[in-house]
């Protein structure tokens, strides 16, 4: 229908798990409306920068988790490994926490939940006040510097909370753009949940349940 209209098409490589296709459909996007002149000029500057930079730091970040030794992301799965993960984060990192989460499910088949904060502090809190319940689960906090000043409070004063009853982890990247540090976390989660998944035997790539439950929806 563009063609018939004259209008320019981005084609993106086909085949691929829309996990895997992440970084390829968003950037794909990205840079398509920069090309079309609705961004002004400063922005769309600073855009162009924060996008070289997210490459620049993936590039680094790649080389570091394929090395096996001193790998944060080998150590976290291994602190994963065979409990329930639970991830929370301010507004701003929300998306990358439910990335987590997503692979963790796909990726690893494991167990994974998430919420936002402040609004668990109003409710889902409490679950954790027993400590002898707590033993299964990992707590992994996602924080940036951009949230809003209470909310990071909030997180720390959940943490400091917590620390007595539950195992609670807390991660951020360091950066210059929102962007690259949003990047360079769902790069880090991605890592987590594969090496997790080889850690519980157990592929990567396909998602049998999924398959399953296409095929009983499809013969109804």
């Amino acid at each position: 229908l563009a063609n018939k209209n004259g209008h320019q098409v981005v084609k993106l490589q086909d085949g691929m798990m829309p996990r895997c296709a992440l970084a390829m459909s968003f950037f794909s996007i990205l840079t398509a409306l920069l090309h079309l002149d609705i961004v002004q000029k400063e922005m769309a500057e600073n855009i162009e920068s924060a996008i070289k930079d997210t490459y620049q730091n993936l590039k680094k970040s790649s080389k570091r988790y394929q090395e096996l030794t001193n790998n944060e992301a080998i150590k976290l799965a291994l602190l994963l490994n065979g409990k329930k993960t639970v991830l929370y984060s301010g507004k701003v990192m929300a998306p990358v926490a439910i990335r987590w989460a997503g692979q963790l499910h796909e990726n690893s088949k494991a167990h994974a939940f998430f919420n936002v904060i402040p609004e668990m502090n109003h409710n889902e809190i409490n679950s954790w006040d027993f400590k002898e319940n707590n033993s299964d689960f990992r707590i992994i906090l996602i924080k940036d510097i951009s949230e809003n000043p209470r909310v990071l409070k909030r997180i720390r004063a959940f943490s400091d909370l917590l620390k007595d009853k539950a195992n609670v982890y807390g991660f951020s990247s360091d950066g210059d753009y929102l962007l690259s540090r949003i990047f360079e976390m769902i790069y880090f989660g991605d890592w987590v949940s594969y090496f997790l998944a080889l850690m519980r035997g157990v592929d990567p790539t396909p998602i049998p349940t999924i398959t399953k439950l296409k095929e009983l929806m499809a013969s109804e």
